[in-house]
């Protein structure tokens, strides 16, 4: 127990490797930027040309004012909203068009020119063919007043002029838009991969530990019952539970750091053992040769789930195991017993009901994604496991990684 506390806490206030920030606008610098943007591009025009007009102190404070409510109303149309468009942004526009002409009723053109800029927010809010058209009445609207086109080269430059100020605009908000859009697919991926991640530990926590644990009930028992009639035999027995429970621990390592390679040829010996401790007469054939790693590994984890099966789900007397590499290079693991308490073989795959079935699943991606297939079906009265991987050429192999992940990609929704 102590041991088990101390690597819980080890893996608790282990230190991970931040991955590497990469420089990008967040929602916060892209509306600074958008406010700083839209000020510089707003108010120096209209502040200078007052600055060289003759007005009264009044005149000067109404100036300001009315620039301040225009410049702060500017902003506000440009956040982006859910929607696309702001909260009542009808009411907002008119105010803004409100703010650039009425005070024409005081000041002129000329001095107060702000309604150049409503071809941005028209850019922004209209939607469809209209939107073009109004753009293109606010873009010429200096046509209408003659302040600043004397000629037909002025009026040029001053369409271009306001179209340039306009798709600056658009643009701003679209990239305020880009940003809040960027943000929320990070958090959608987060998510995913967090999924993926329970998925994937709930998985190994089955297939690593389910052997392990069962292997430790079952030395347990049998110490138990040897204690009085046979104590040098029950304290075996409590060493390998002892031996079997640093494994567990080992296989909870594997699980909190990520997958492991193990290998047939190492796992084969211990299924045979714990099964022959368990009562169940066992024939064990495995003659495989050096396998590829992934293959090795999903095979291993074949076994230690068959025979997890083996000792948890059935009343077998009698089990065999075989192993053995066919003409092409496939590899075909095979587990029979004759304990029938499985469900049905078509019900392997289809993740419904608990039991077995459920870790088995969990094993169809694992081969799927080497394009082994497994088969669970009674034959003569026994119960028959197979897996198969078929072979492949040495220069192609299949990344472990690889493999993990297109597991994840063959899983149903509930956990092995």
């Amino acid at each position: 127990m102590n041991q088990a506390r101390a690597f819980a806490h080890t893996h608790k206030h282990s230190e991970q490797t931040a991955p590497p920030v990469v420089d990008e606008p967040t929602p916060r610098a892209v509306a600074v930027l958008r406010v700083v943007i839209l000020c510089l591009l707003i108010v120096p025009l209209p502040a200078r040309v007052l600055a060289a007009g003759r007005h009264s102190t009044a005149e000067q404070a109404l100036f300001a004012v009315l620039l301040l409510a225009f410049v702060a109303l500017y902003v506000r149309n440009c956040v982006p909203a859910d929607g696309g468009r702001p909260r009542w942004w009808p009411w907002t526009l008119a105010a803004q068009v409100a703010l650039a002409y009425v005070p024409l009723v005081v000041f002129d053109f000329r001095t107060w020119s702000v309604g150049l800029y409503l071809t941005g927010l028209a850019l922004v809010f209209v939607r469809g063919p209209w939107r073009w058209l109004v753009a293109a009445a606010f873009s010429g609207q200096d046509l209408f007043f003659g302040e600043w086109s004397t000629t037909t080269l002025d009026a040029v430059y001053n369409i271009v002029w306001v179209v340039e100020r306009a798709v600056l605009v658009y643009g701003l908000v679209r990239m305020a838009e880009f940003a809040r859009e960027l943000i929320r697919v990070r958090a959608e991926l987060i998510a995913t991969h967090v999924a993926r991640e329970r998925l994937r530990f709930g998985r190994d926590l089955h297939d690593l530990l389910g052997f392990s644990l069962s292997a430790l009930v079952l030395k347990s028992q049998l110490a138990l019952r040897l204690v009085e009639r046979d104590p040098e035999l029950a304290h075996a027995q409590f060493v390998e539970g002892l031996v079997m429970a640093r494994q567990a621990l080992t296989d909870v390592d594997t699980v909190a750091g990520g997958y492991r390679g193990m290998s047939l040829a190492v796992e084969a010996p211990t299924a045979h053992g714990i099964l022959s401790a368990a009562g169940v007469a066992v024939e064990l054939t495995v003659d495989v040769g050096v396998l590829p790693a992934d293959a090795d590994t999903v095979l291993a984890t074949v076994l230690r789930e068959g025979t997890t099966n083996v000792l948890r789900h059935s009343s077998a007397r009698r089990c065999s195991i075989t192993a053995f590499v066919e003409a092409d290079g496939g590899v075909v693991l095979t587990l029979a017993n004759d304990g029938l308490r499985f469900r049905p073989a078509s019900d392997v795959g289809s993740g419904s009901g608990s039991g077995p079935g459920m870790g088995l699943t969990s094993l169809l991606g694992r081969l799927a994604a080497l394009g082994g297939t497994l088969t669970a079906e009674a034959v003569g009265g026994e119960f028959h496991l197979c897996a198969r991987i078929p072979g492949r050429r040495a220069d192609d192999p299949v990344p472990l990684s690889d493999a993990g992940s297109a597991a994840r990609a063959h899983e149903p929704g509930s956990s092995a």
